[in-house]
Formats: C-alpha cells, structure tokens, sequence
C-alpha cells in the first residue's frame, strides 16, 4: 500500500478537466489528486460495519459516515471537514476510480478488521513539465504508467502495483 500512495503522489493532474474531489495545489498551478468525491466505502471497525462518503454540499466538502454498509443506515457522521491543506473541487464529472481494502491483521488472513480508500484513476496526470502518467485498473491489478509528453501519448514504462 505505501507503494501505491508514493505513486499518487508523483503526479498532478493535467490541464484537462478536473473531476469531483480533493486536490493538493502544487505551487506551479498544477493538482495533485488525493480523494474522488461521491465514492462510498465500507470498513469494518471493532466488529462494526461501518461506512463513508465525502461529497460537496454546494461548495463545502462533507463527511458523512453510517453505521453498517453501503452509505446507508443510521448517519453518524454528517460535517463539514477540512482538507488540511488540500483544495476541493465540487463540480465537474464523477471521477473514475478503484477502491482497495487494508486490513488490520498482521497474519495476512484477509479477515477481521479492514478500511477501504479510493483512489482516483484513469486521468492524465502531469509528472512535470516533460512527462505525465495515468493510474488504471483492471479487475485483477492496479498499475501506474509513465509517458514521454504532457499528454499520456507516448508510453514508456508501466509498472503494476498490486496484482491479485
């Protein structure tokens, strides 16, 4: 999973469009994507089902969390939240992404505990001013690919993070 985060975090998005979600500005106007919004994920906390969405209310970022999966259920969480430093983007189209699931066993069992977290995919994302990359997924992988221009045209190295 530390592999996955240090590859999000090389990248800023390109000029294109931005979808909906959280964004890290870097001093040179580009964004770095950290969180698409309208995405529900599910996590299992002491035994509990539990769940989570951030989504916008107008142009004001919120969390909203349930007691059980799915986004539905009792709210236990519905507030405003601060993006610590990062930039929310509220308009736009719904991000493409993958959801991963850490667990909290130490055994490598897949059982008990866990936290999913979506990342965005499939945009171009600007590495600096000679390079961009893209995060993709398929049912079996999520992998990174590196091009030759600012505009995910030429290919030249792709590297999978996670297979199953």
């Amino acid at each position: 999973m530390l592999a996955l985060i240090a590859a999000i975090g090389l990248f800023k998005v390109s000029l294109g469009a931005v979808c909906k979600g959280a964004y890290i500005e870097t001093d040179d106007g580009g964004k770095i994507p950290i969180l698409p919004f309208d995405v529900c994920v599910n996590g299992v906390q002491s035994g509990i089902d539990v769940s989570i969405k951030y989504a916008c209310d107008g142009s004001v970022p919120y969390q909203k969390g349930y007691a059980g999966h799915g986004c539905s259920g009792d709210t236990i969480i519905n507030q405003a939240f601060d993006l610590d430093g990062a930039a929310a983007e509220c308009s736009g189209t719904t991000c493409s992404y993958a959801v991963f699931r850490t667990y909290e066993a130490t055994d490598c069992s897949q059982s008990g505990d866990y936290i999913e977290a979506p990342i965005i995919t499939n945009e171009c994302l600007q590495v600096n001013s000679t390079h961009s990359g893209e995060i993709s997924c398929s049912e079996t992988n999520i992998r990174t690919t590196i091009y030759g221009d600012t505009t995910c045209g030429t290919e030249l190295r792709t590297e999978k993070i996670f297979e199953t």
